[in-house]
């Protein structure tokens, strides 16, 4: 082959991929309904792809240093190692058939470049676990259960198994009351209630998340919306409470001493009735979105 051919042979191959590259990473114009474009990292493992095809197509097979660099790319590109390991499966033609953890070892420990400036080369960023166990508000005492996950199905687990310490069977977090009820009758031939006594005691059950001592950011966030919910949701039960507490004082009085156990039976029938249809509607509101990692 002439000099020259030989010159502009590779030339050809770089003027083929650049416009490749151009093309898949210059959007085109989107129609109303279309499919929404797809991440950055698929897009450069897309483009890396493209390059590797068409250099193929010349007769040639890629050079380790043009797949070192397209790999770099996607390293470059991806925002972590999870996001990395997660899309690589896609892109077979690729990989050239390596297993996608060996091959990112290789490009995050060799010599070449510096792996600190590639993102894929980076575990999922982690940060500090936050220490928020949900607030009840009305309640006297909390009582809290230990549970640990790294995602919220394997925290939701812990809740039912641990819950139960303190709760009914399968309850995530619960609020004990005792309503402390004391008449004040009339004395003589006839027994009637003139006041009355009345108070709760509070005792709110929740979880505390206890380990692993560094999780997902997306999680934490997840966490503090979950917390907040399950401290919302407690706060309700004892607003109830208060609600029928306030009930039996008004309509006690001026009964008869021997209505008493009778309306007290009654009564307290009307507040868990109250309590499990307010479980029943709450059990409706989903729980806060997660978009993390699985575990």
């Amino acid at each position: 082959m002439p000099d020259t051919m030989r010159t502009l042979a590779p030339l050809r191959v770089v003027a083929l991929c650049l416009a490749l590259t151009l093309a898949l990473l210059v959007p085109g114009p989107v129609s109303a309904g279309s499919a929404p474009a797809s991440s950055p990292c698929a897009s450069a493992f897309g483009v890396a792809e493209a390059i590797t095809a068409a250099v193929r197509a010349t007769g040639t097979d890629p050079s380790d240093t043009l797949t070192g660099a397209l790999l770099d790319l996607t390293l470059a590109t991806c925002p972590d190692r999870d996001t990395w390991l997660l899309t690589a499966p896609d892109f077979a033609d690729l990989l050239a058939g390596s297993e996608p953890e060996a091959l990112l070892a290789a490009r995050c420990t060799d010599s070449v470049g510096d792996p600190a400036a590639r993102p894929g080369c980076v575990p999922h960023a982690l940060v500090a676990r936050p220490k928020v166990v949900p607030t009840v508000k009305g309640a006297q005492r909390t009582r809290t259960y230990a549970i640990v996950g790294t995602s919220p199905d394997e925290l939701f687990t812990q809740m039912q198994l641990n819950g139960s310490a303190g709760c009914p069977t399968h309850a995530l977090a619960c609020t004990n009351i005792q309503p402390r009820i004391q008449p004040l009758v009339t004395t003589g031939s006839t027994c009637r209630v003139i006041g009355v006594r009345a108070s709760l005691s509070i005792e709110a059950v929740v979880p505390r998340w206890t380990g692993p001592a560094r999780v997902y950011p997306e999680l934490a966030a997840w966490w503090k919306l979950a917390a907040k919910r399950i401290g919302t949701h407690e706060a309700q039960h004892i607003r109830i409470a208060n609600q029928h507490l306030a009930k039996l004082r008004r309509e006690i009085i001026g009964k008869s001493c021997s209505s008493l156990q009778a309306y007290a039976t009654k009564w307290s029938r009307q507040l868990t009735a109250a309590q499990d249809a307010f479980d029943r509607k709450d059990a409706e509101r989903p729980w806060p979105p997660y978009d993390g990692p699985a575990s």
